[in-house]
């Protein structure tokens, strides 16, 4: 386990997957030890979830989550309980809609109201036309300790709809897409913190390549300072900024393909450029090659700096049940070289053997390359039937 990337020790646990009849129903548990220099106390953790499937291609839901602290007297503060129960449902009907939603509260001991999260959707997906409709609150003290909750205290509407006729006059053309989209999200006083306008035109070839260019208009308010870098600090306030961005993609059938992107206009107070290129070589069927350079160059009445991502992907496929697969890259932005190295191999069905080695260094230290993190890693699952 990791508790603010230091690790946490795993004293034991399992979890149960498995389909009765229309019900699907998983269970996990987990128990951690004490980790000081973590500070992190020994804790439980219980995920329950039971879904059954209704009509042809429907289904409801629920779920529990819990988890417990056992109190340290080194640790005092990290002790408590936390539990989140939700309801959830999916119904499809015809082809291409779909009626989406959940709602689900959290109980944490001095965390009162406010603590509910929900959120409806409708999707119509049609080939011509397509339309989506989504509305997501998620309260304030809404805490769900076992997971990950980007954002809190905002209220979100976002609407798109899609234009897609398939022209037959234009050999080479295989669709054209007009689209649109907004996003709007408050916090729950209904004071605006975003907005997001956007604009597409894509064109998809019959060689599979395919071209957009997109127009996006946002506001972004800040109601603290905000850290792009060490030098870089936007102050508190509401911003108006727009870009445009085009993309071309490679089809995927090519023995060299990718995309290639830029984008141009305002950011913040100032503006904003980035070029890059994603690809991928494919050099006999088990050896391919996956490139990434982008560089981004960024001027504010704060500062200007210029940010540069390169890196690339190898991997080797022994067999459809074995691969080798490495990842070297640096980012200029935090001086960071990255090593990842993972072999994997299923030697049984549901079964398998992965091997990962990972290193990190920094390249603004002294003494470069200077090793800042490393991890060797083997995990080994048997999957028994019966």
């Amino acid at each position: 386990g990791l508790e603010g990337g230091q690790t946490v020790p795993i004293r034991g646990g399992g979890r149960l997957t498995g389909k009765a009849g229309d019900f699907t129903i998983g269970a996990l548990n987990i128990q951690t030890g004490d980790a000081q220099g973590a500070a992190a106390s020994a804790t439980n953790f219980t995920v329950l979830r039971v879904k059954r499937d209704i009509l042809r291609r429907s289904r409801i839901g629920g779920i529990f989550t819990g988890r417990s602290a056992r109190p340290m007297a080194a640790l005092e503060g990290d002790a408590g309980t936390n539990q989140v129960v939700g309801v959830d449902a999916a119904f499809a009907f015809y082809d291409n809609v779909n009626l989406t939603g959940y709602y689900a509260r959290s109980n944490t001991p001095g965390l009162a109201g406010d603590d509910a999260s929900y959120q409806s959707a409708f999707t119509y997906n049609g080939d011509l036309y397509a339309v989506q409709v989504d509305h997501l609150l998620v309260g304030d003290n809404f805490n769900p300790e076992i997971g990950f909750l980007r954002r809190d205290n905002f209220r979100r509407n976002f609407a798109q709809f899609r234009f897609s006729p398939r022209p037959r006059s234009i050999p080479w053309l295989r669709r054209m897409i007009y689209q649109g989209s907004f996003d709007y999200i408050t916090d729950m006083t209904g004071t605006l913190e975003t907005r997001e306008s956007k604009l597409r035109l894509e064109m998809e070839l019959e060689n599979s390549d395919r071209w957009y260019l997109q127009y996006t208009d946002s506001f972004e308010g800040l109601p603290e300072e905000f850290k792009l870098t060490s030098d870089v600090i936007l102050p508190v306030g509401g911003y108006s900024f727009s870009h445009l961005r085009t993309e071309y993609d490679f089809g995927a059938q090519r023995r060299v393909s990718g995309r290639l992107f830029y984008t141009r206009g305002t950011f913040y107070s100032g503006t904003r450029s980035d070029v890059g290129y994603q690809g991928r070589a494919v050099f006999t069927p088990q050896l391919a090659i996956e490139p990434r350079i982008s560089l981004s160059d960024v001027d504010l009445p704060q500062g200007s700096f210029t940010t540069t991502l390169l890196g690339t992907r190898a991997s080797f496929t022994v067999s459809p049940r074995m691969f080798l697969a490495a990842l070297l890259q640096f980012n200029s932005s935090s001086k960071a070289v990255d090593t990842n190295i993972r072999f994997r191999w299923e030697y049984e069905p549901g079964s398998d053997l992965f091997i990962v080695y990972s290193d990190g260094r920094d390249t603004g230290l002294e003494g470069f390359p200077r090793l800042e993190n490393r991890s060797f890693v083997v995990k080994f699952t048997r999957l028994f039937r019966f």
